[in-house]
């Protein structure tokens, strides 16, 4: 959460936050990542000593009680300096005030918002507000829902310094002066064409790193490869 314009970028020494889309995962047990006798109860504890970085989907945090679930949960066992990153889909209406409220408990572990609003959003006067509105209070990224008039999302965005989540292919979105931009890349591509959107992906960062931005690759896949999200905080240390 923003205190005028100050943006809190992490503590820990990372050019590019990288991590997964989510922590709990089945198939991540019996030491795939986690420990064997680790209760789930503590996976995130142990994902947060190895990722500087977690994008919280839409669905973890739909309503008021998941929410504060969700934020006890980070608050008991998140490290410094680590960053959550929520998903919040503007095209569901779902008392966002009561959702977003409780996010004030965990403000220096809290690196934005990732917003999701349909492709003809910039021509829905309403919607474009209420981006505004939020952008005041959190910092944002969009993700757009399908094509959508670039030439107009370019000047809403750099009106109001928010970045486009990008995953390697087209046009980048990243004013000078927006907060935090989010990368995407899925774990579950063809491997040489995973590496080439990696280095892509994090070529383009590190290309328009800039020091008063968070700057954030996450791991997409059913579920995000281990591996390649070491693999990728590897390939960011030696471009």
């Amino acid at each position: 959460m923003k205190q005028g314009d100050e943006v809190h970028v992490s503590q820990r020494d990372y050019r590019i936050l990288i991590g997964t889309a989510g922590w709990q995962y089945p198939e991540w047990g019996n030491e795939v990542f986690y420990p064997e006798d680790l209760p789930q109860d503590w996976y995130l504890s142990f994902y947060s000593n190895e990722f500087p970085v977690v994008l919280i989907a839409e669905s973890r945090w739909a309503g008021a009680s998941e929410t504060e679930q969700i934020v006890d949960e980070i608050s008991e066992q998140a490290t410094e300096g680590f960053k959550c990153i929520f998903e919040l889909d503007l095209r569901v209406q779902n008392s966002m005030q009561t959702r977003l409220q409780p996010l004030a408990r965990i403000e220096n572990f809290l690196g934005g918002l990732l917003v999701h609003a349909k492709s003809n959003f910039v021509e829905d006067k309403k919607l474009c507000q209420q981006l505004v509105s939020l952008h005041a209070d959190f910092n944002v990224c969009l993700d757009i829902d399908g094509d959508t008039d670039l030439p107009a999302l370019a000047v809403f965005c750099e009106q109001h310094a928010i970045s486009v989540c990008w995953r390697g292919e087209g046009e980048v979105i990243v004013p000078d002066a927006s907060p935090l931009w989010l990368t995407r890349c899925d774990s579950g591509l063809d491997k040489k064409v995973l590496v080439q959107q990696l280095k892509t992906i994090i070529a383009k960062q590190l290309k328009l790193e800039n020091p008063s931005r968070e700057h954030v690759l996450i791991i997409d896949g059913a579920p995000p490869s281990v591996e390649i999200t070491r693999n990728a905080s590897i390939m960011m240390d030696i471009m």
